[in-house]
């Protein structure tokens, strides 16, 4: 399958552990428009809620030839489609992190009180 878009940005910013491959729900022009190359993930991110992964911020340009039934709102949340399993894996790899963030924060605090 061909890539459409690379966040080159997020390679310099964080250090990545592992990469999921998701498909993302699109509304009609927006097709045409991401063949088109239209597409810009450098703000974008993603979350979990509810068991669904929702890409926020990611702005795929309104496709100039469309009608006036294509989406106007440019950096609408798009829902990501992956199998619920990579979802529970991310989840839990969060939380997991969370903890053990928690634990040395108290820690810290526990060493910096006489």
């Amino acid at each position: 399958m061909k890539t459409v878009t690379y966040n080159k940005y997020a390679t310099y910013e964080y250090f990545i552990l592992e990469k999921f491959e998701a498909g993302i729900v699109l509304e009609g022009a927006e097709v045409k428009s991401l063949r088109a190359g239209n597409c810009n993930l450098k703000d974008s991110f993603c979350f979990i809620r509810d068991g669904q992964l929702t890409l926020k911020n990611a702005h795929i340009a309104v496709y100039d030839k469309a009608g006036a039934f294509s989406t106007k709102e440019s950096k609408r949340d798009r829902k990501l489609l992956m199998h619920r399993g990579e979802i529970e894996v991310i989840a839990t790899a969060r939380r997991a992190r969370q903890i053990a963030a928690g634990d040395e924060t108290k820690t810290e605090a526990k060493e910096d009180s006489p």
